[in-house]
């Protein structure tokens, strides 16, 4: 009598228990598969780039401030119109003591740049305490006593705030010229200058032995914005010859 023997299905076990070849095929598969991809964690592992944050400098305890204060600025004054200068150095009577033309002696004048909230050439004027005031200081020949000096032939140059060249005053058609004799020997203190922040003008000099003994006047002009606004004063002097 003779046995027939069915092939086995592929879902079939062995008769003895264990798995089909086609399962170990698959089986196989699947742990190469899985391998890669382990193989492949590791590797980027190793070749991933290094966090930016790492190469930062450290930073130290100090907190940089956002913004860098701001320097306060000083208020800015509006130019005014200008009162006559107080002259410093002077006595009750406006009159400086008498001066010598030795050309060595030293004299020193200071004047303020003042308002004219209370009047032209009122004492009730206040100063001006602002840089950007022109002060200049010049001789000339005795001013009569209730006379106004007056500038009608430099207006165009004081308009201009220019007090650099000689300037003529004129009393009733008579020229008041300046006398040439005052030396201003101390660089910081020229005969022009701008006034220090408080309005304030400075001279030292001498007077040359060639200004001829007599009675003179010291004028000073205060301008202030470039020639908008001027005004002046003088005080008696009398210069005697040197000894």
């Amino acid at each position: 009598m003779h046995q027939v023997a069915s092939r086995p299905q592929p879902n079939q076990r062995s008769a003895g228990g264990g798995a089909t070849p086609q399962a170990i095929l698959v089986i196989a598969i699947m742990m190469f598969a899985l391998s890669g991809l382990l193989i492949g964690f590791a590797v980027g592992t190793f070749t991933r780039p290094a966090s930016p944050r790492a190469n930062l400098p450290k930073q130290s305890g100090a907190t940089v401030p956002a913004h860098s204060p701001t320097a306060t600025q000083p208020p800015v004054i509006q130019p005014v119109p200008l009162g006559c200068p107080q002259i410093e150095n002077t006595s009750s009577a406006y009159t400086l003591v008498a001066q010598l033309a030795d050309g060595t002696t030293t004299y020193t004048l200071s004047a303020q740049a003042l308002d004219k909230s209370a009047g032209t050439c009122s004492l009730n004027n206040k100063p001006v305490a602002s840089p950007g005031i022109l002060c200049k200081l010049w001789l000339t020949t005795r001013i009569p006593d209730k006379q106004i000096l007056l500038f009608p032939k430099e207006d165009a140059r004081l308009k201009h705030g220019d007090l650099t060249a000689p300037l003529t005053g004129t009393i009733q058609n008579t020229d008041y010229t300046e006398v040439p004799g005052l030396q201003f020997n101390d660089p910081t203190m020229p005969q022009s200058q701008p006034c220090d922040a408080q309005g304030r003008g400075s001279w030292k000099y001498t007077i040359a032995p060639t200004v001829p003994p007599g009675n003179y006047d010291l004028v000073v002009m205060t301008d202030w914005s470039t020639g908008r606004y001027f005004n002046w004063a003088w005080v008696n002097v009398t210069i005697k010859a040197a000894k």
